[in-house]
C-alpha cells in the first residue's frame, strides 16, 4: 500500500503499515500456521493387549531354559519384551503407546463372569510360574517406560475399546492401530483403525474392514452380532443350537443384524437358504438368550480410565541416559543381557 500511494492520486481507507509492522504481522502469521500445523499434526496410537501377548509368549517358551539371577525361568518375559521392541521398531510412526492388561487380580472376578458364570470359566488353571512372569513382564513395561492400564476385574478388550474411542474423538487425523490376536477386537476396526492379530504382522497385514469381511464374512459392525448368533467357545458364551459362524454370517449378509434376524424369524419372513423351520424355531426360543449374550459381547467403556488423557499419559518413553540406566538395571536383574541390543535404538 504505501508503494501505491506514491503512485495514485486517492486515499487508502487502510492505514500505513511501517516496515517493523509488516515484519511483525508476517511473523505472527506464521507461527498462527505453526501452531495451527502442530494442531492437525497426525496422532497414531498403538494398543497392546498385554495378556493376550504374553499369554501367547508364556506357553511358547515352556522349553526355554532361560532363567533370571534367582534361577527362575525368565524365557515369556524375555520373548514378551522382545515383540514390545520389533513392535516399535517396526511403526515408527506412532506417536501414543498403550499395554492394556486384564484385571491384575487373579482373584477378582471379571465384570463378564459376574453376569454369566460361565464366561470363561471351562479355562484351566494357570501352570506354575505364569503368575510370577506375568507381574514381571508388567514391571518390564515400567523399566522401559511404556504406560501400562489394568483395573481390578476390568477387561484389556475394555480398556482398548476406552482409549480407541477417545483417541478417534480428536479428529479425522488421528488413528489406532491395536495388536491382539482377539477376535472380540475386530468389532473396533474402521477407515482409522486396524487390527494387527500377531505382533509379528505388518501394518500391511493389519485387518482393515476388508479383511475382516473377507474371513469372517461380516462388516465389523457386524461382528459383535455374529458372536451372539453363534457363540463364543473360547470365552464360553453360547450360541443359538446349530447356528454356526458360516450360517450367522448368511443370516447378518441377509438381515442385516441380530435384531432383524430374531424378528424374520418370529414374523415367519423367509431367512435365507438353507434355514428351515427347526432352524427358525431354535431362533425364536433362544432369542432371549442371542439378546443377552449380544449385550455380554459388546465393548464396554471404562470410566476410571480417565482415556480423554491419553495424549498427556501414553507417551513414547524419550530414550535418554536415564532411561537406559533404568531399562539396563532391570536387565541385570532378571539375567535378560540378550536385550541390551535394543537400548542403543533410537526408537
Amino acid at each position: 500500500w504505501p508503494l501505491a500511494q506514491e503512485h495514485c492520486h486517492f486515499r487508502s481507507t487502510q492505514p500505513v503499515l511501517s516496515s517493523a509492522s509488516m515484519v511483525a504481522r508476517r511473523s505472527f502469521a506464521a507461527a498462527s500456521r505453526a501452531i495451527a500445523a502442530l494442531q492437525v499434526s497426525p496422532v497414531k496410537l498403538m494398543l497392546v493387549d498385554g495378556t493376550a501377548l504374553f499369554f501367547a509368549n508364556f506357553y511358547s517358551s515352556q522349553k526355554s531354559e532361560m532363567v533370571n539371577t534367582k534361577d527362575e525361568p525368565i524365557g515369556a518375559v524375555h520373548n514378551f519384551v522382545t515383540d514390545m521392541f520389533l513392535l516399535q521398531r517396526r511403526t515408527s510412526d506412532i506417536t501414543h503407546f498403550g499395554v492394556m492388561w486384564d484385571s491384575p487380580h487373579s482373584d477378582v472376578q471379571l465384570q463378564r463372569q459376574q453376569e454369566l458364570p460361565g464366561y470363561k470359566a471351562h479355562r484351566k488353571e494357570r501352570p506354575q510360574g505364569f503368575w510370577r512372569q506375568h507381574m514381571q513382564a508388567q514391571e518390564a513395561c515400567t523399566a522401559f517406560g511404556w504406560r501400562i492400564k489394568a483395573f481390578p476385574s476390568i477387561e484389556a478388550d475394555d480398556l482398548i475399546h476406552t482409549y480407541t474411542e477417545a483417541a478417534l474423538a480428536l479428529g479425522s487425523s488421528t488413528s489406532v492401530l491395536i495388536v491382539t490376536p482377539d477376535k472380540d477386537l475386530l468389532q473396533l476396526v474402521s477407515s482409522r483403525v486396524k487390527v494387527c492379530g500377531k505382533p509379528t504382522d505388518s501394518e500391511k497385514e493389519a485387518f482393515d474392514a476388508e479383511k475382516v469381511e473377507a474371513k469372517w464374512g461380516v462388516w465389523p459392525e457386524q461382528f459383535g452380532d455374529l458372536l451372539a448368533l453363534s457363540g463364543d467357545a473360547s470365552d464360553g458364551v453360547p450360541g443359538v443350537p446349530g447356528i454356526g459362524r458360516k450360517k450367522a454370517a448368511m443370516l447378518l449378509k441377509q438381515h442385516g443384524t441380530l435384531i432383524a434376524v430374531l424378528d424374520a424369524a418370529k414374523n415367519g419372513l423367509p431367512l435365507g437358504a438353507g434355514v428351515g423351520e427347526m432352524l427358525r424355531g431354535r431362533l425364536v426360543e433362544h432369542a432371549d438368550q442371542a439378546v443377552e449374550m449380544r449385550k455380554l459381547i459388546a465393548l464396554r467403556r471404562v470410566e476410571q480410565a480417565d482415556a480423554q488423557a491419553f495424549e498427556r499419559e501414553l507417551t513414547i518413553p524419550e530414550r535418554n541416559s536415564r532411561w537406559r540406566d533404568r531399562a539396563l538395571q532391570f536387565c541385570k536383574k532378571e539375567n535378560l543381557i540378550g536385550l541390551e541390543v535394543f537400548l542403543d535404538e533410537k526408537r
